[in-house]
């Protein structure tokens, strides 16, 4: 009688260790600031370092099936898929990969040098950033957030949040998914412009960004439903 190989197929978490040994091995015993940062073994460190995999979701399935169907602009969703699965570089984690090329602090405050850029301080508590943010929460979606916190912050990212857009806001027709996706990407961007560009972080300016960017949307969900 013939022997058939088995051909059970192998769990999801066997797969992923498997694939995982392949791409991203341990490199423990080695200090990455000996590594070469342009080499592939350096890159295979930041792959494990950023990996997404966690011991428990980003987000239950329904809220996946909620985000995969907002009505957002597509740098956005990008944005904020990136934000849920921890893919930012913040220059305090770029300054522990490139300790020499990079330092901590926030480049955007004027006392940069006592600001570290952690993650808070990158998506929210930067005085620069923290304006935009709470002005535009208080004015697109309720009042009462003047002051937001961060864990009023993360509630928006991970889609927890029990506010809604009040009746006598700008655009009450939104959901507040949507009004928060367009916060979300003119702070992204306007970082970025300052990084790269040399942009004055301007509250102001950035604000009028994102009356603009709802508007676009406000006007696009109209049109869908005339159609």
């Amino acid at each position: 009688m013939l022997n058939l190989p088995d051909t059970t197929i192998p769990s999801l978490p066997s797969l992923h260790s498997f694939t995982s040994a392949l791409i991203t091995p341990n490199f423990s015993h080695q200090p990455i600031s000996k590594i070469n940062p342009t080499s592939m073994r350096y890159y295979k460190i930041l792959l494990n370092s950023y990996s997404p995999y966690s011991s428990s979701p980003v987000l239950t399935a329904s809220k996946w099936k909620r985000f995969w169907k907002l009505e957002i602009a597509l740098n956005a969703r990008n944005t904020w898929f990136r934000i849920l699965h921890n893919k930012i570089t913040t220059k305090q984690r770029l300054h522990s990969y490139m300790p020499l090329q990079f330092q901590p602090h926030c480049s955007i405050c004027p006392s940069s040098a006592s600001q570290t850029e952690t993650l808070e301080h990158f998506l929210f508590s930067c005085p620069a950033k923290y304006i935009v943010c709470s002005t535009a929460l208080s004015t697109y979606i309720d009042s009462s957030l003047q002051s937001p916190t961060f864990d009023q912050y993360l509630d928006f990212v991970h889609m927890r949040s029990n506010f809604t857009v009040a009746a006598d806001a700008r655009y009450p027709s939104l959901s507040t998914d949507q009004v928060f996706s367009c916060i979300l990407q003119v702070i992204w961007t306007s970082h970025y412009r300052f990084t790269f560009d040399q942009i004055p972080f301007n509250p102001t300016h950035f604000l009028t960004a994102i009356a603009r960017a709802l508007y676009n949307l406000h006007t696009q969900d109209n049109i869908h439903q005339i159609m």
